[in-house]
């Protein structure tokens, strides 16, 4: 999984999470038996290497 780079504009960085986002759905579907897996807020920042504030901006953003 890559960085996000601190300077990206707003479209490269929703691009990077969607992209991000894709990569982790694609694991979990190889995942076998996860059909019930949820992820607290630590497990979600440490798998997206994001900071709290991101995660409930992202949150706040839908």
């Amino acid at each position: 999984m890559e960085k996000l780079d601190p300077q990206l504009s707003e479209e490269q960085f929703a691009t990077a999470v969607l992209t991000l986002l894709s990569e982790i759905l694609e694991t979990l579907k190889k995942s076998p038996g996860n059909d019930l897996n949820y992820y607290d807020s630590a497990d979600v920042k440490q798998l997206l290497n994001i900071s709290d504030s991101t995660l409930h901006r992202l949150r706040k953003q839908k």
